[in-house]
């Protein structure tokens, strides 16, 4: 006796060619959609959960300004960069992003910033001062004191000409602060 499958379950043929021919005349596995009248359409979701109709269910959201703080300022200099910080006696990396300086348009402030690319997390920012040092570190770099939170960074740039706009951005505004 065979033991073969058939739609009810398994059932004994009395040979391998029953069985066989069992198989062939089975169904394919298909797949179907169901299909519905106009009368049949089941509920949207939405009202199955007690909403009215599912037009208001669907709400739009409207964007809100986010204020970064940066809306009274001007750009004096911006630049892709790198941003390190020296911690434990190494640098280590803060993040890929723009570099700016910005001038306070009221009060003349100004204060280098910088956010990181993907998520905008602000990632160096320090206040300009009269007293402010910055040396360079290699051709595309420069370091400095960040007087807040007591930290060196160093700042690396695309190119050379980075370096020379960004100083030239800060001797120019401490002539007029």
């Amino acid at each position: 006796m065979v033991w073969g499958s058939s739609g009810t379950g398994k059932t004994p043929f009395a040979s391998f060619a029953d069985a066989a021919a069992a198989e062939k005349t089975k169904a394919p596995f298909s797949f179907s959609v169901p299909t519905f009248s106009a009368a049949e359409k089941p509920a949207p979701v939405a009202a199955a959960f007690g909403a009215a109709s599912a037009s208001t269910a669907t709400q739009k959201y409207e964007g809100t300004a986010v204020a970064s703080g940066e809306e009274d300022e001007e750009v004096v200099f911006r630049s892709k960069s790198k941003v390190f910080a020296l911690e434990d006696k190494a640098w280590k990396e803060r993040g890929v992003g723009t570099f700016k300086m910005n001038v306070d348009t009221k009060s003349g402030r100004a204060r280098l910033l910088m956010r990181t690319e993907a998520t905008l997390r602000l990632t160096l920012n320090t206040p300009l001062f009269a007293q402010f040092k910055m040396a360079r570190s290699g051709e595309r770099g420069v370091t400095f004191r960040c007087m807040a939170s007591q930290k060196t960074f160093l700042v690396r740039f695309p190119s050379r000409d980075e370096v020379a706009q960004l100083e030239q951005a800060i001797e120019d505004w401490k002539k007029t602060a």
